[in-house]
């Protein structure tokens, strides 16, 4: 998080430093500082989906009862995790920020996962 902060302050300083002293460069500035705190903040949420699968798969390395995690990540979805907005355009929202912004993969996809390292494990 620190880096992204670092990222967007000195964005900001470049832009005001463009506006300041090339006003025609103040926009492409500002688009680059933007896109450039777009894609830090999806390396991020992809590295911690990334982290996140990870630590499923040494759990059920360690436990091999993908049944209590299956249970444990629905007990998640529906006590944790914030509720679906009603009406059509607050449930794509929430759709979208979780698709896009959520560092916790769908659970279907950790299962999935958990999954074939067990079926993969049983083969070895």
């Amino acid at each position: 998080m620190l880096g992204y902060l670092v990222l967007v302050l000195t964005g900001a300083g470049l832009t005001v430093t463009a506006v300041v002293a090339a006003p025609q460069l103040a926009g492409p500035a500002m688009l680059a500082t933007m896109t450039a705190a777009v894609a830090f903040l999806a390396l991020r949420v992809a590295f911690d989906r990334r982290e996140e699968i990870a630590a499923d798969l040494f759990a059920v390395d360690l436990t091999r009862d993908l049944d209590a995690a299956a249970e444990l990540m629905w007990f998640y979805e529906d006590n944790v995790v914030r509720p679906l907005p009603a009406g059509v355009l607050g449930r794509a929202w929430a759709h979208l920020e979780r698709r896009w912004f959520a560092t916790h993969p769908e659970p279907q996809a950790r299962l999935a996962a958990m999954r074939r390292r067990l079926v993969d494990q049983a083969g070895d």
